[in-house]
């Protein structure tokens, strides 16, 4: 696949059409899987990480959180690993915008289980160190307001900020 740069965002934009037609087929034919071994290569990549979560942001807008639960801690191992390996400030705002979608679709309590599977207050971290400090610099104003309404649920819909360490990021 990555031999053939010229085709991927096609490839991308096949996928993404193939699961919004028929999202209950991709499931019941096992396809799901293999559509997230993608999304997971084109991460890997500083010139498809984009792609990828796109790929994925149409992936978590299509299916339920029965669905996704299976693959949720997976998906959020995937997105971190990145961050930590080869943070840029165009995989930072789209990881954002996916971290967003993730909040508004399956709520808080599922994004701070997934991260803190992978490890206890990574979320807390994440928080403070990229969250809160990048999402002005987020470009595109649609993004921009997702990550508000994602960070206004953070702050407000649960108790997850009147516990420590999340009480001190708010103040």
């Amino acid at each position: 696949m990555s031999d053939r740069r010229g085709y991927v965002r096609g490839m991308v934009l096949y996928l993404e059409s193939y699961i919004k037609k028929d999202a209950k087929a991709v499931v019941r034919d096992g396809r799901l899987e293999p559509i997230l071994g993608v999304f997971n290569k084109l991460v890997a990549s500083k010139a498809t990480d984009h792609l990828g979560i796109q790929l994925l942001c149409t992936i978590l807008e299509t299916y339920d959180a029965a669905t996704m639960a299976t693959y949720m801690n997976a998906i959020v191992r995937v997105l971190v690993t990145r961050l930590q390996a080869a943070k840029t400030p165009k995989y930072v705002q789209n990881l954002l915008y996916c971290l967003s979608v993730i909040v508004i679709r399956f709520g808080v309590e599922t994004l701070v289980k997934s991260l803190d599977a992978l490890q206890q207050g990574l979320m807390a971290m994440l928080l403070s160190q990229v969250w809160i400090n990048e999402v002005p610099s987020v470009i595109r104003p649609t993004d921009r307001r997702i990550c508000a309404v994602a960070m206004a649920d953070i702050a407000c819909a649960t108790d997850l900020c009147r516990t420590e360490p999340y009480m001190s990021l708010w103040s």
